[in-house]
């Protein structure tokens, strides 16, 4: 049995023949169909085009001549005589294309004949127009002769004005009529004007002038003469024009005549050989169609048991291993397909564990790419996006419809970067994009992206060794967040002790200006004016020493008195001070919710805190806005209940660890976020020079963490600002903190006591003597405390006597401090009074010195009244 390609193969080669057969009879019937046509459009077709061509082209000569006739003007004739010139060129050139040579010598004939008359035409029509004008120009010549026969009789009649020559003027006035445009148009001479000019020329005495005059009438009347042949000879060449340009075209219409008769046998030998074409054409379609209908036949049984196979093999391929063989007895190609089924369900079967296996781990793969905390992308080597997991798009948070795949690297970048944000290297160098972009490709990079909004995303591109790069994205913020708090903790520590430390030197100098001033001001002879100047230094001196506080109060080391503080009653108690403190055009409102929960903090340092804030949000409202205070008791932030701190507690459910949070808010300018790091330092300030010292947020700062607490801060440009103070809440405070005037230090000595001053500041030791003085002690001085001991030994041998007080600075010369002098006082003279001075905070002197709760401590500076107290003197 024959092979499907076998069969196919003897099949095409019928059909190939008989198309060839029906291909090789069409192209006779048209070859011998596209000769006709060939000959007909070389030959007939031009000959009729050239006819009508001639025809039209005598009609227009014909339609042109009038117009030549009429012209006014010479370039007007001119530019009809060049149009009948190119188109009587035009007319020979196409008669020069006819075939016929008798029908082309007669029609060239007549056309000479034709341009003769036309030509003839324009000559009479030239001469007229320039005769026209020279007639015109003898105006001229009239007008000069007037005026030549008026200078002549000026000069005959000088003394006596001379009457015009009555002919003479009726022989101008004639001729200048008979000269004018409309008598020139006119078919005959105008007989009676002339015989009227020669009457007038008859009676002019002037012999000269009637020379003259007669020469003109001569010219004149010769000219209206050849006007009149002219205006009678061009009638007759227009209707010679239309005769020659109607023999013309009857000849033409004869000569198309016959083309048409050519016209008729050459169309019936098209049909002739159209007829027999078709009819091999139709005997050449049936054997094709027999030859289609067999082909059809075969192709029927193959397509059946093609059909049967494919079911089968598509059974299969959908997994189903159970389909039977196909039952079909053909020795062919689709017979061998049919039998190579079991091969095929053999292959599928361990195509389908191979794909259940590829599937088990492309799942692992996805849940492990969705499911890591970084976002991941991957860019093919012409930075088209490929892949990208769920957590990229958080990160940037974009939706799902905005990124697909084979987007541009520019393009995803674009919609990445909609926020404002700085590109940065690892040590905060800015960046290139363009040139890192370049770079990924090629080795690994590093990078962040710092928003303006404070959100950092760490990058960390690896190129792939096929090509492209894959990047995880990491986001920063709250890392770098912690790691900014922890920097901004360490610095604010280290700023403070440097405070404390500088408060300490400038105890010590107001310390001596203080008591100097004093001292100063109780002289009995001072002027007023020398008053005014020493009250003027004490109060400047006083604003140091309030400085110097502020600066203990930045660096947590001022003395607190703490107590049970409500802070709403606090707040309600302030508010009228503090609508005076921030002005009429600013409105203060209160959101007080923390009846019940007391703190235990310096009340006055609180109040102090708390009109600080408000007088840097007024600052903030120059034209006015709102002041907001709120309160609020906040739960304690644990894990396991997972509560928030902006969520508010029920006075009934106050537990221990709880807060009591104090917010200060305004609708001021804000503040930028790079200043923001720095407010908090002392003497930072955006105010102008004299407007600001640069220590209220910071004082807040430092009692805020000094009792217990912090502050937080929230602004931003153009926002607002928003200042919250957290203190604890603590339920077991019983009994109250003795106060300020309830610890202050005050000593029982006699009036005439003798005190011993130790002091290694000369200035600060000279100021305490002249004030001990000034109440009437007598007072022994020493700058180390080894001096004081050494007297004070060889006092208790009774050489001398001991003195009644000892008041010594902390921080001495030597080896002993004031406080191991204390001890040592305290051991071997336990009667004797010492009290301790000094300008350091007293953290630091009891970390530094180990100062004791119970030590009797006085602060430097130390005024008059601070002495009147502790001696207690009226």
């Amino acid at each position: 049995m024959l092979r499907i390609k076998t069969r196919s193969i003897w099949t095409l080669l019928v059909l190939a023949l008989l198309t060839l057969s029906m291909g090789l009879v069409g192209w006779l019937v048209t070859r011998q169909t596209a000769d006709t046509v060939y000959r007909f459009e070389s030959q007939t077709l031009p000959e009729i085009s050239t006819a009508l061509n001639l025809s039209e082209g005598v009609a227009q000569l014909a339609a042109l001549s009038p117009y030549v006739a009429d012209a006014a003007r010479p370039f007007l004739l001119q530019n009809e005589r060049t149009r009948l010139e190119q188109k009587f060129h035009e007319l020979k050139l196409v008669a020069a294309n006819i075939r016929d040579d008798n029908f082309r010598s007669e029609l060239e004939e007549r056309l000479n004949r034709l341009f003769g008359f036309v030509s003839e035409l324009i000559t009479i029509v030239e001469d007229e127009l320039f005769l026209r004008e020279d007639v015109l120009a003898l105006r001229f010549d009239i007008d000069d002769l007037t005026l030549g026969v008026s200078a002549a009789d000026s000069t005959a009649n000088s003394d006596q004005e001379s009457a015009p020559d009555s002919a003479l003027m009726a022989f101008v006035g004639t001729l200048d009529h008979l000269t004018q445009p409309d008598q020139l148009r006119l078919a005959n001479p105008n007989v009676v004007e002339f015989q009227e000019a020669r009457s007038a020329l008859a009676g002019i005495d002037n012999a000269t002038v009637s020379a003259k005059a007669e020469n003109l009438l001569k010219t004149v009347h010769l000219s209206h003469q050849r006007l009149s042949e002219f205006r009678r000879r061009k009638p007759y060449l227009i209707a010679s024009i239309r005769a020659q340009s109607e023999e013309l075209t009857g000849q033409v219409n004869l000569f198309v005549g016959d083309l048409q008769k050519s016209v008729v046998r050459q169309r019936e030998s098209v049909a002739e050989a159209v007829n027999q074409g078709q009819g091999w054409i139709l005997l050449m379609s049936l054997l094709m169609l027999g030859a289609f209908i067999y082909s059809a036949r075969f192709n029927y049984g193959v397509t059946r048991d093609l059909e049967a196979v494919t079911r089968d093999m598509t059974k299969l391929a959908e997994g189903n291993t159970d389909t039977p063989e196909p039952t079909i007895d053909r020795s062919d190609e689709i017979g061998d397909l049919a039998r190579s089924f079991s091969v095929f369900r053999r292959d599928a079967l361990q195509m389908r564990k191979v794909s259940q296996d590829l599937k088990a781990q492309t799942k692992l793969l996805e849940t492990v790419f969705n499911q890591i905390h970084d976002g991941l992308s991957v860019f093919s080597r012409d930075q088209r996006l490929i892949a990208w997991n769920r957590r990229y798009l958080e990160i940037f948070e974009l939706s799902p419809d905005e990124v697909y795949a084979n987007m541009g690297l520019s393009e995803v970048q674009s919609i990445m970067s909609r926020q404002p944000h700085r590109n940065l290297t690892i040590d905060r160098h800015p960046i290139d994009m363009e040139d890192l972009n370049l770079a990924r490709l090629e080795s690994a990079q590093t990078f962040e992206r710092h928003y303006d909004s404070g959100k950092v995303i760490e990058f960390r591109s690896q190129p792939m060794p096929e090509g492209g790069f894959v990047t995880l994205y990491r986001d920063l913020t709250e890392r770098r967040t912690m790691e900014q708090q922890l920097i901004q903790s360490q610095k604010m520590e280290v700023l403070g002790q440097l405070t404390g430390g500088v408060a300490h030197d400038f105890n010590n100098l107001l310390a001596a200006i203080l008591g100097s001033l004093q001292l100063l001001n109780q002289g009995p002879e001072l002027e007023e004016n020398q008053q005014r100047q020493i009250q003027r230094a004490l109060r400047v001196t006083e604003k140091g020493v309030a400085l110097v506080q502020r600066l203990l109060a930045f660096s947590r080391k001022q003395q607190l008195y703490p107590e049970r503080t409500n802070v709403d009653e606090l707040l309600e108690g302030m508010m009228d001070l503090i609508e005076y403190s921030v002005g009429q055009n600013i409105d203060v409102t209160t959101d007080l919710q923390a009846a019940t929960g007391e703190v235990f903090v310096d009340p006055s340092q609180l109040e102090n805190a708390i009109l600080n804030l408000a007088l840097n949000s007024s600052a903030a409202m120059p034209e006015g806005g709102k002041l907001i205070f709120r309160t609020r008791i906040l739960p304690q932030v644990t894990e396991d209940r997972g509560q928030s701190r902006n969520e508010q507690r029920n006075d009934h459910e106050l537990k221990n660890g709880d807060t009591v949070s104090l917010t200060v808010e305004d609708t001021g300018s804000g503040i930028p976020r790079d200043l923001q790091e720095r407010i908090l330092e002392p003497f930072f300030t955006t105010k102008p020079v004299g407007k600001g010292s640069g220590l209220g947020l910071s004082m807040v700062y430092g009692f805020a963490t000094q009792s217990g607490g912090h502050l937080d801060i929230d602004s931003a440009p153009g926002k607002g600002t928003r200042i919250s103070l957290t203190f604890p809440l603590d339920r077991h405070i019983t009994a109250p903190m003795p106060s300020e005037q309830d610890t202050f230090l005050r000593v029982n000595i006699p009036s005439n006591a003798r005190i011993a001053v130790v002091e290694d500041d000369p200035d600060v030791q000279a100021t305490i003597v002249q004030q001990l003085e000034t109440f009437g002690f007598s007072t022994d001085c020493y700058e180390r405390a080894e001096d004081l001991l050494k007297v004070m030994f060889a006092s208790s041998d009774g050489v001398f006597p001991l003195p009644d007080m000892v008041i010594t600075d902390i921080n001495l010369q030597g080896t002993m401090s004031g406080v191991d002098l204390l001890a040592e006082c305290r051991q071997r003279f336990p009667d004797l009074i010492v009290v301790l001075t000094s300008g350091m905070p007293r953290e630091i002197l009891e970390s530094r010195y180990g100062l004791k709760a119970n030590d009797p401590l006085l602060p430097k500076p130390i005024s008059q009244a601070t002495l009147k107290k502790l001696f207690q003197l009226s």
